[in-house]
This record gives structure tokens, C-alpha cells and sequence, in this order.
């Protein structure tokens, strides 16, 4: 599950970028920008923030715990029942059915990708019986993918990353650099966007979005949001050496993920406007319908268009094998953790006690055969992947911001994360209804935003605005938990914030976390360094130099800053 806490932070940060290189990933980012250009990218950058905010103030906390999955912090923190409860329903919730969303949201991608590339039939005949060629296809990737996830547990996962992770980026920098030859370098795809005018009354090459809401929801709301409580990425920190490992992962996933392979897919998205256009969408693949029924183009098949057109037949092959790379890191990832749920948080707690090891192993791989399967049948009914998207997020998100201030406060307690849970699973519900979709809608008019975002920016603030509310009310109308409770939890952890009443009943003043001002000096750092590197990067192959010098110094200057304050912040490792 952890693989003996052995992990080097390279290792982990190149298995991160892999398991973001997602046929979906792909297909979303080209899309995103293609409609609305550069400024739309604030939603992938907004996860650039909160994966800095996660590493230094919550992620490093999981691992110095030492769980074996994040959902054991439920019995660390709470006690009795509402500890039981709390951790069975994130477990099923987050963990098993969000766990199998985010896999199936990459099969979603390699069917697309797989019936352009190939220009299959609708249907294959097997022994005079028809099958559909997208259930086909899927079943056949996902068998590959799950024998060798369910035989080589979180390690076998983290080298086939970095394998797969180096084909990947193969293939991307051809079509990237043949895409580039042919429109133009030095300034070329700049200038005929420029003389292209605007898109659908946009400026592509905008960096800065008009100021909403969303723009708020983005870059401070979201990456708050999604603090505190369970990501995917845990269960791979809680592998590293240590604590310092846990932060230099963050800095090679960042530059891998956001640099190294997402860059090539900004600006091919950017590029499609020029060289693949609506018609030729329309005429060459199935159209998307609108609310009234009006054909549209699916902006999602914009990349796998582009590598018919400009891949020879060799390279083409090469690249087939990058997106089954790109769905396999992907799939591996999420399948291997909703196994380890089940089996170390479910079954293992509450169902079938006292058994042998090879036991569980044996149930977290069936349990990983199920989602397979509930993977598959996902990809094949399901065909808009920025939906899929914003409906797992949605649901990741509905509990609110009782995930954060349990780390925080001393006086959240385990009914209080109850009462969010129950909350939130009727309230998720209904607002993903037809019938909330419509009330959403009301908002979204009311505040005048546009664009695809816009929905799922107020449903999800909604969610987790009212979540919060529920829970603080739980708070402070039930007791906290017990105080022997809390100190075992305070010496494991040794967390910051308010946890006053703690330390002292503990009587041992020294035993004190880490000092928040250091903290968020290292956070500011890394954001500089971070986002001013991506963002440097991005605007030099597009030649906006008014732009990419002063990125670089920004993120020169956040590099010296996160290498200064980082022994301050961990004066040595804490295994």
C-alpha cells in the first residue's frame, strides 16, 4: 500500500505528472483553450495553488501520522461512532465511487481518441454476434491496464509511471514541434492569431480573465476547498521517505505536470483554431447536440484531429502508444487506491477481521475487478468528459470546509463531520437534478457569468458554502471530542493552529507544531516559483516576451525564496 515508505520524491513527482497525463487530460485542455483561450487555463493553474497549499500545510501532516491511507485519520482524530461513520462514508463515497469516476473519466478520453485515430467501424461481428466498437475498444485497454495494476501494488504503479511517462512525452514533442514547423516559430502561431482576431469574441492569447466570481471561485475558493480532506495524490506521499520528499515532489510534479507535458497541449489547443476548423469537426465526427437540438463540434476531438493530420504512419503508431501510456498511468492510479480503500477501510475494520495479509490483498483485488468493470460501463454510456469532470469534483468538494478546520480547531469534533456527510449527499443530489440545474441556472443569470465554468462554480460554492454552515452549527451544539482523544491525535500529528486547551491538558508547552508564518512564506515562495516558471515557459514559445521576462524573474526569485526558508520550515527529515 505504501511501499515501505521508501519512495524517492522524484519518483513520486514524475508518477503525479503521469497520472495527470490522462487521455481526458488531453482532450480537456485542448478543448479549454481552444474555446477560451489563454485565461480559461486559470482553472488548470488554480490546481497549481492548491497542490502547494496541500503539500506544505496538509499532506506533510498525513505523512508524518504515517497512515496507511488517509481514511484511517477518522480514527485517529474522532472517537466512537461518528468516527465509524465518517470514515465508511468518505471511504465509499470518496474514495470507491469518486475513485472510479476519475478512472473511468480516462476511458471516456481513449474511446474518443481511439475512434478518431483508427477510423473504426461503429460495430465489430465476433462469432455472428455484433458488438459496439467503443465498448470494444475500452474493454480491451483496461484489461491491460488492470492485470498489471492488481499484480505490482502502489511500486509497480510508480515505475510503469516513469516509463510510460517518458514514451508520453515522445510522441507530444513531435506533434508539438511538427505542428509549430508548419505554422510558423519565432512569433509565427502569435501573429496569425493576432491577425485571425478574435474567437467567438475572445482574445486567445489574453492571459488575464475578466474579473467574476469565478475568478475568485478559482484562485482562492477552490484551492481552500480542497484542503484538508481526501486527493488521489495521498496515498503517494504517504510512500515518500519524508517530509521534505512530500515537498520536492510537489516541486518535480509541478514542473513535470504543468511544464513538461501540459504546455505542448496549451498551445496545440491554440493552434487547432488555425489549422482544424468548426466545419471540418462537424463534417468528420460525431457532433455534439445542444440544449435545442443545433449540431455542435466536440472541441474534444481537436487533438486526436491533429494527429491524423500531421503524424506519418510511424509516428502515429508511436503515439497510439502514448495514449495507451496516458490512460494507463492514469487508470492504475485510481484502480490500485479504490482496491486499497475497500480492503484497509471497509472490509478490513468492519466486515472480515483477524485474517491474513495475503487475505486482504486478495479482496482489494477483487474490489479493483468491480470498479473495472463500473469503469467500463461509465466509459461507455458517458461521452462528455468536462461534465464527468465537474461532477466527481463536485462531489469531492460538497462537504465543505470542515475538511480543513479539523486539522486546525480542537473543537471539531466527529458529529460535526457527520452532519456535513448527510448533508451534502442530499444536497449533491438534488442539485445535480434537473431540477437544481434549473435553480443553478437562476444564479448563474443573476450574476452574470458565462462560459462552460459557470455552473459548476456556483453548484459547487452552494454545496459547500451550506455544508459548512451544517457542520459549524454541529459543532457548537454538540461536545467536542474527548480530551484523552484529542492529545493521542496531538502527539502524532503535533499539528498548528488552535489547539490551545490540547497543549495544555498535554502539559508539555514545547510539544508545538509548525510555525504558520514559515509556513506561508514557503507557500508564496513556491507559488512564485511555481506559476511564474509555468507561466514563463508558456509565453516564451509563444514569443510574448512583455510577459515571459518578468515571469522569469518572479520565479527566480521564488526559487532562492522556497530554498532558504525550506530547512527553516524542516531542519531535518521526520521520518
Amino acid at each position: 500500500m505504501v511501499g515501505g515508505r521508501k519512495i524517492p520524491w522524484w519518483l513520486i513527482g514524475c508518477s503525479t505528472s503521469a497520472e495527470q497525463l490522462n487521455t481526458s487530460n488531453m482532450l480537456f485542455e485542448t478543448r479549454r483553450v481552444r474555446e477560451d483561450g489563454l485565461a480559461g487555463l486559470w482553472l488548470t493553474w488554480s490546481w497549481i495553488l492548491m497542490l502547494i497549499v496541500q503539500n506544505i500545510w496538509f499532506f506533510r501532516l498525513f505523512r508524518r501520522a504515517r497512515f496507511l491511507t488517509p481514511m484511517e485519520f477518522y480514527r485517529a482524530r474522532y472517537a466512537g461512532k461518528p468516527a465509524d461513520f465518517a470514515r465508511v462514508y468518505d471511504t465509499a463515497i470518496l474514495g470507491v465511487f469518486v475513485g472510479t469516476i476519475w478512472a473511468a473519466i480516462g476511458l471516456v478520453g481513449m474511446k474518443k481518441i481511439g475512434l478518431v485515430l483508427f477510423g473504426l467501424p461503429p460495430e465489430f461481428a465476433f462469432g455472428g454476434v455484433s458488438f459496439p466498437t467503443d465498448l470494444v475498444l475500452i474493454t480491451s485497454v483496461v484489461t491491460i491496464a488492470f492485470t498489471y495494476s492488481a499484480a505490482a501494488g502502489i511500486s509497480g504503479v510508480l515505475w510503469t509511471d516513469l516509463v510510460q511517462l517518458g514514451i508520453a512525452l515522445i510522441s507530444i514533442y513531435v506533434l508539438f514541434f511538427s505542428v509549430f514547423d508548419d505554422i510558423g516559430w519565432d512569433g509565427g502561431l502569435r501573429d496569425r492569431l493576432r491577425e485571425t482576431g478574435t474567437v467567438g469574441g475572445k482574445d486567445l492569447l489574453e492571459l488575464v480573465p475578466p474579473f467574476s466570481f469565478a475568478w475568485i471561485f478559482y484562485l482562492v475558493l477552490q484551492p481552500i476547498l480542497f484542503q484538508g480532506g481526501y486527493q488521489p495524490g495521498i496515498q503517494k506521499m504517504l510512500s515518500a521517505r519524508s517530509e521534505k520528499d512530500v515537498v520536492l515532489s510537489l516541486v518535480a510534479g509541478v514542473f513535470s505536470n504543468f511544464v513538461f507535458k501540459s504546455i505542448p497541449f496549451y498551445v496545440l489547443g491554440l493552434a487547432s483554431v488555425l489549422v482544424i476548423s468548426d466545419q471540418y469537426l462537424l463534417d468528420n465526427y460525431v457532433p455534439l447536440l445542444g440544449a435545442d437540438g443545433i449540431a455542435l463540434p466536440d472541441f474534444e476531438k481537436a487533438f486526436p484531429a491533429l494527429v491524423r493530420e500531421y503524424l506519418p504512419a510511424g509516428m502515429l503508431g508511436l503515439m497510439v502508444a502514448t495514449l495507451l501510456c496516458a490512460f494507463m498511468s492514469s487508470f492504475d492510479s485510481n484502480i490500485h487506491m479504490v482496491g486499497t480503500f475497500f480492503s484497509n477501510d471497509l472490509y478490513r475494520p468492519y466486515l472480515v477481521k483477524e485474517k491474513g495479509e495475503k487475505h486482504y490483498v486478495g479482496i482489494a483485488r477483487l474490489a479493483m475487478v468491480v470498479a473495472t468493470a463500473s469503469c467500463v460501463a461509465i466509459g461507455f454510456l458517458v461521452n462528455d468528459i468536462l461534465w464527468l469532470t465537474f461532477f466527481a469534483v463536485s462531489i469531492t468538494l460538497s462537504g465543505g470546509w470542515v475538511k480543513l478546520l479539523r486539522w486546525i480547531w480542537w473543537r471539531v469534533n466527529g458529529r460535526s463531520e457527520v452532519a456535513a456527510q448527510i448533508y451534502s449527499f442530499f444536497a449533491t443530489i438534488y442539485i445535480l437534478s434537473p431540477l437544481g440545474q434549473k435553480w443553478v441556472g437562476r444564479i448563474v443569470e443573476a450574476f452574470g457569468l458565462e462560459g462552460n465554468d459557470s455552473y459548476y462554480v456556483i453548484q459547487t460554492t452552494v454545496l459547500a458554502a451550506s455544508s459548512t454552515v451544517v457542520s459549524l452549527m454541529a459543532i457548537l451544539l454538540t461536545p467536542p471530542e474527548p480530551m484523552e482523544k484529542l492529545c493521542s491525535f496531538y502527539r502524532r500529528v503535533k499539528p498548528y493552529g488552535w489547539w490551545g486547551p490540547v497543549r495544555e491538558a498535554l502539559g508539555e508547552p514545547g510539544l508545538k507544531g509548525d510555525s504558520v508564518w514559515v509556513m506561508t512564506g514557503v507557500t508564496m515562495a513556491l507559488i512564485a516559483f511555481l506559476l511564474g516558471g509555468v507561466l514563463f515557459v508558456l509565453t516564451a514559445f509563444l514569443a510574448l516576451w512583455s510577459v515571459a521576462w518578468p515571469m522569469l524573474l518572479v520565479a527566480g526569485a521564488g526559487a532562492l525564496a522556497t530554498f532558504k526558508l525550506l530547512p527553516v520550515l524542516l531542519p531535518g527529515e521526520s521520518q
